[in-house]
């Protein structure tokens, strides 16, 4: 993957995964290193657009799009800038428009067995979409939400590699960062010394993903 991947959908069919945080981070991460960055909000509750209304974040272009027609706003974003889509957490006809316009999807996943499982059925639902727009879509697992020295994280990680999925080395880890940058409508790489240890995970998933 390289700087080419001009739309990044991060995707789940289970709310609570940890969608909007990466997105936000992933989207503030970007803009740190230059690139022109425009956020999606495809899921019907706004969480992206409450974030993005609560500060600074509020810098980058956000366009709200919870329909199928998700895949023609992206596209067009796309022409001149980075895209980072935020989806809902359920199977629905945006989310698998917003996986037709992707170029990246990035599902995120808590260590836990029903998170993994559901991570799993958001791959296989990426795959096939992939497959009907006879497209090579890379599809990625993030592991996020673990707390340090977690024996659980490892062994979610080793039954996602066995049932096929590509898990990210990179973890973003439980961290009170993120949730700041939530509260202030920010990001980690925007919050100096306070969001360094938040701000290097992100990081290291950017740089994972060569982005």
């Amino acid at each position: 993957m390289a700087r080419t991947n001009s739309t990044i959908a991060v995707v789940s069919t289970k709310g609570g995964s940890g969608k909007t945080t990466v997105a936000a981070s992933l989207a503030g991460e970007l803009a740190r290193r230059g690139r022109k960055v425009t956020m999606i909000d495809a899921d019907p509750v706004g969480g992206l657009r409450l974030w993005h209304q609560s500060g600074p974040l509020g810098e980058l272009p956000l366009l709200t799009d919870s329909t199928a027609g998700v895949t023609a706003t992206a596209t067009r974003a796309a022409r001149d800038s980075t895209v980072v889509i935020d989806t809902a957490g359920a199977a629905t006809s945006t989310l698998v428009a917003a996986l037709e316009a992707a170029d990246l999807v990035l599902v995120p996943s808590r260590p836990s067995a029903g998170d993994a499982m559901r991570a799993l059925q958001t791959v296989d639902l990426a795959r096939q979409v992939a497959k009907a727009r006879k497209r090579r879509i890379p599809i990625r697992v993030l592991l996020v939400g673990a707390t340090a020295n977690s024996a659980l994280a490892p062994h979610i990680r080793a039954e996602l590699e066995k049932a096929g999925a590509d898990v990210l080395v990179a973890e973003v880890r439980q961290r009170t960062a993120f949730v700041m940058a939530g509260l202030a409508g920010t990001a980690p790489a925007f919050m100096g010394y306070e969001g360094r240890q938040a701000a290097a995970d992100i990081a290291a998933v950017a740089d994972e993903l060569k982005l």
